[in-house]
């Protein structure tokens, strides 16, 4: 019975609960801005804050990978409710958009890649006793690809989107314990892999209103698809124990509608723009007949409203300095103490606020922007309220994640 428990509880711990929407910003010019880019969004980057504003792009361009490179670390308080901080870090890599952008007088048209959203965790912790080892996997990312087109009538740019989404997630956890005299150990396993394919549209518009206040919008749908799931569950001991291997479960989008407004006020080399938006409340159910097996998943989302505030000046029209701030709450309600059987619990809620610094070189043809990106996050997360995985208890959690962004484009 107790082998069962422990598979159960440990099956909530696999279940990710990625809620929050902005963990970096995406593009060059709008990462240094912290991401309010909404009433500007004319460059590579900008079919994903909204699609017209591709329209004011005066040429040809090829946005070349921009990456980042960070560090992610967290602490987990009070860990198995016995004093015991966990903490986890990791190095992240990946890049994050790419762009062909073809001016045909009027017409744009582009062909973007993002990549909004990726994280990578692997770390180990010893709880209390040497004997006693927590070790936990995560690996996820979301690709966006697809094409836009804008077109310019004087003052006004229109533009729509459509991305094809491809998403993998893998989580493993596990938990190795001393049960008893010598040299008797327990081992708890937990392992889900979700692949999802989606489809997003995206409509936006740009108006300057004079030559220096631009207004801008841009309405995104929610992820429409499907996907597959599999779960893995291993609880064993001296005396026995239980295994789980389930393929073929579903995997539903949870991405909500999301709709951005901005505004950008520009004063010679001077600009600065303000951004709101809105992601609407989301529930998703799946497989809700294999919840007494800890199998169903219910993602429940919360509407929340982000904002973001930047500024940029360009030094002689030839090197942009920009700056940037941005909030990223978590739109999964505070985790709830249940057994994991309850799969309707969430298990994280962690808001989030950025800071953002860049550099750029600007030449006839050619952009480089180098930058930085900082964000803090102080929230809850469900975790054991013993070493013996009995129940669930929300504990504090807080994170720092510090990225260094490189990104590069051409104009013909």
């Amino acid at each position: 019975m107790r082998a069962a428990i422990v598979l159960l509880l440990l099956s909530s711990l696999a279940r990710a609960d990625n809620s929050n929407f902005r963990p970096y910003v995406v593009g060059s010019r709008a990462a240094g801005m912290g991401g309010a880019f909404t009433a500007i969004a004319s460059d590579g980057s900008g079919p994903y804050y909204e699609p017209g504003g591709l329209a004011f792009v005066r040429r040809t361009q090829l946005s070349l990978s921009a990456s980042v490179y960070g560090l992610v670390q967290g602490t987990f308080k009070d860990t198995f409710g016995n004093g015991f901080d966990a903490n986890y870090r990791d190095v992240n890599v990946f890049p994050v958009s790419t762009a062909a952008v073809f001016k045909l007088r009027a017409n744009t048209i582009a062909i973007c890649v993002f990549v909004p959203d990726a994280f990578k965790l692997d770390d180990r912790e010893t709880i209390g006793a040497q004997t006693n080892a927590f070790y936990v996997h995560q690996e996820l990312q979301t690709v966006w690809i697809g094409p836009t087109y804008a077109r310019r009538i004087g003052r006004l740019g229109i533009g729509a989107s459509g991305y094809l989404l491809i998403g993998t997630e893998s989580i493993n956890v596990d938990f190795t314990q001393l049960v008893g005299a010598g040299d008797a150990f327990g081992t708890s396993t937990a392992r889900t892999n979700i692949t999802m394919f989606g489809f997003v549209g995206a409509l936006g518009a740009r108006y300057d209103v004079t030559d220096r206040l631009s207004l801008g919008a841009g309405l995104f749908t929610p992820e429409w698809g499907g996907g597959y799931r599999q779960e893995f569950r291993r609880a064993s001991a001296p005396n026995g124990g239980t295994v789980l291997n389930v393929d073929g479960l579903h995997a539903s989008p949870s991405l909500p509608w999301r709709l951005q407004l901005g505004a950008a006020l520009h004063f010679g080399r001077a600009s600065f723009a303000l951004d709101l938006t809105f992601l609407a409340p989301r529930d998703v159910l799946d497989d809700p007949e294999r919840a007494l097996d800890g199998l169903q998943r219910h993602v429940e989302r919360d509407g929340v409203v982000d904002v973001a505030v930047g500024g940029e000046y360009r030094v002689k029209d030839r090197v942009p300095l920009r700056a940037g701030f941005f909030t990223d709450f978590a739109q999964s309600p505070p985790p709830r103490g249940a057994l994991a059987r309850d799969s309707a619990i969430s298990t994280s809620h962690v808001d989030r606020v950025g800071f953002t610094a860049s550099v750029g070189v600007k030449s006839e043809h050619t952009g480089t922007d180098a930058g930085l990106m900082a964000t803090y996050g102080w929230g809850e997360q469900l975790l054991p309220g013993s070493s013996d995985f009995s129940s669930h208890v929300a504990r504090a959690a807080s994170e720092v994640h510090l990225y260094v962004f490189l990104a590069s484009s051409y104009e013909f």
